[in-house]
């Protein structure tokens, strides 16, 4: 009772924030790219294809004042569904992370330069608990925490390093180069329904609060226009 009670709040709150903010209830305002994934491990279901990486700043600080940012990632995994259709991972990763006691915290950063982010709270598979970390690999960010500077940075080339990381043990996954900023603002990312078979997040309660959130932040979103006939 109690945890569908909290859920139920999560939801509601995440929904409240969405509507008065009339879109996403965090990370509102981000840059997305698309580009192309080069996966060298083998460690994790996940494969070498087109992918889309969305960049964004948590809590939507203005310009370039600091703040929390997060990367969206969708990869490939490689397989398809029931009709054909290239399956994906959707990927949420928060940053730049702090270690403080025994917890990795994301914390406020004020540059794009040599930023790091992680997916925070680790996931299940093959029997092992993993994270994944990515390092932006950009030219020189001028302009503080600020989304168009880091486009126009973009735009002379750049990606992602990607890595695995299972207990003390990291492991290199491989690359994805970023070929065109600035594409559909509106592409909807979903970390806790979009992953592969056999993939769970640790733990199963942060799933389901997660789950409750990205609901109440689409419930809330106003609905998009519609046209009209004349």
């Amino acid at each position: 009772m109690l945890a569908k009670s909290t859920s139920s709040l999560v939801e509601k709150t995440f929904a409240t924030v969405a509507g008065l903010r009339h879109g996403r209830a965090v990370h509102r305002h981000g840059l997305v790219c698309a580009g192309d994934a080069t996966i060298e491990a083998e460690q994790l279901p996940l494969a070498s294809g087109p992918t889309v990486v969305r960049i964004s700043k948590g809590l939507g600080t203005p310009a370039g004042l600091p703040d929390l940012v997060g990367v969206a990632l969708r990869l490939p995994t490689g397989d398809t569904d029931a009709v054909g259709e290239p399956r994906h991972w959707d990927l949420l990763l928060s940053g730049p992370v702090r270690r403080i006691g025994v917890v990795d915290v994301p914390t406020p950063t004020a540059t794009w330069n040599d930023l790091e982010v992680s997916t925070i709270s680790p996931f299940a598979w093959n029997g092992e608990q993993w994270t994944v970390s990515a390092r932006l690999l950009a030219p020189h960010v001028l302009g503080g925490l600020d989304l168009a500077s880091l486009a126009d940075a973009l735009q002379a080339g750049g990606g992602l390093s990607l890595e695995a990381r299972r207990t003390d043990h990291r492991t290199p996954l491989g690359f994805v180069d970023l070929t065109r900023v600035g594409v559909d603002p509106d592409v909807a990312f979903d970390p806790v329904d979009t992953m592969p078979s056999g993939v769970e997040q640790v733990p199963a309660w942060l799933g389901s609060l997660r789950r409750n959130a990205y609901r109440g932040s689409r419930r809330g979103r106003p609905a998009p226009p519609t046209s009209r006939s004349a």
